[in-house]
């Protein structure tokens, strides 16, 4: 029986076009591993942005179903509200809605053909250890193990790095075997 194996996407930002090759190794602060499952070459990446609004000094950007990452700068453009256009660095709010900073006067809901994008690529990986230990949520670090050139960051997607379970230990399952033994569940029929 095979154990659920923790998998994920994460966001390659890179400097220029280039692609980032099959098996490519990735790992987390905690010295979890974890490899690429398919090559894919790094573009523009483009998106649709639904609205925008400024209020606080951040403008909250409606991307619905977005799987981008923490920390990733992108370009918005097509607002007609050119103040909001520009390259920002994003914070995630939540699977529909990411924000970033950007001082001026509250705006109301702006809306039209507004794009964000990156220059990158979103790839699978999996966990090289299947552990629970191995699952990451968006706010974790992951970095490349060894140079790759032209990538200049990686980001655990929103949706995280997810699947993994820990493996049951011989001594665990006896004991859990020997308390069924003496405390049936179902002790039959009288």
């Amino acid at each position: 029986c095979a154990l659920p194996i923790s998998s994920g996407n994460v966001i390659f930002i890179t400097t220029q076009a280039t692609n980032i090759p099959v098996g490519t190794e990735l790992l987390t602060l905690d010295g979890n591993l974890y490899r690429t499952t398919i090559a894919r070459d790094a573009i523009l990446q483009q998106f649709s942005i639904s609205s925008l609004r400024r209020t606080n000094g951040y403008v909250i950007a409606n991307i619905p179903n977005q799987n981008l990452a923490n920390g990733i700068t992108i370009t918005i453009t097509g607002s007609s509200d050119t103040s909001l256009n520009g390259s920002y660095p994003i914070e995630i709010v939540d699977k529909d809605t990411v924000k970033y900073k950007n001082s001026g006067v509250d705006t109301s809901l702006i809306s039209g053909s507004i794009i964000g994008s990156y220059l990158g690529a979103s790839l699978e990986v999996i966990a090289l250890n299947p552990t629970e230990n191995a699952n990451k949520d968006y706010n974790a670090s992951i970095d490349l193990s060894a140079e790759l050139n032209f990538v200049d960051s990686t980001h655990i997607t929103f949706n995280g790095i997810a699947g993994g379970s820990n493996v049951e230990t011989i001594e665990s399952l006896n004991k859990r075997t020997q308390e069924f033994l003496r405390n049936p569940q179902n002790k039959g029929n009288r």
